[in-house]
């Protein structure tokens, strides 16, 4: 677990840990093969290079495997504040996923 990854993706990591669940941090892997500072993008169907996102993590369970994008986002839980959970995914994380 590196100490410069935020705190939610620190106990998204525990709480796989704790389960036992197999998972393959990306920032990780993609340290290992890629040069410092290169990009990953694909060429899209009108020739033109796209910038791919990357997400965090590859969980393997026991009948499928799941790619996750991990969202760190505060809500107001005082009394009277919105306390929203509505989707923090955009369209670009959508996109890329769908890609992978």
């Amino acid at each position: 677990m590196s100490a410069s990854r935020r705190h939610y993706e620190r106990a998204f990591e525990a709480m796989l840990r704790r389960a036992h669940m197999p998972y393959v941090l990306v920032d990780d892997a993609k340290r290992a093969i890629l040069e410092p500072g290169a990009r990953l993008g694909v060429i899209d169907p009108g020739g033109h290079e796209r910038r791919l996102k990357s997400f965090d993590a590859v969980v393997y369970g026991p009948r499928r495997h799941a790619l996750v994008e991990v969202k760190g986002r505060r809500v107001d839980l005082r009394k009277g504040g919105a306390g929203r959970r509505e989707s923090w995914a955009t369209m670009d994380d959508v996109r890329s996923l769908s890609i992978w």
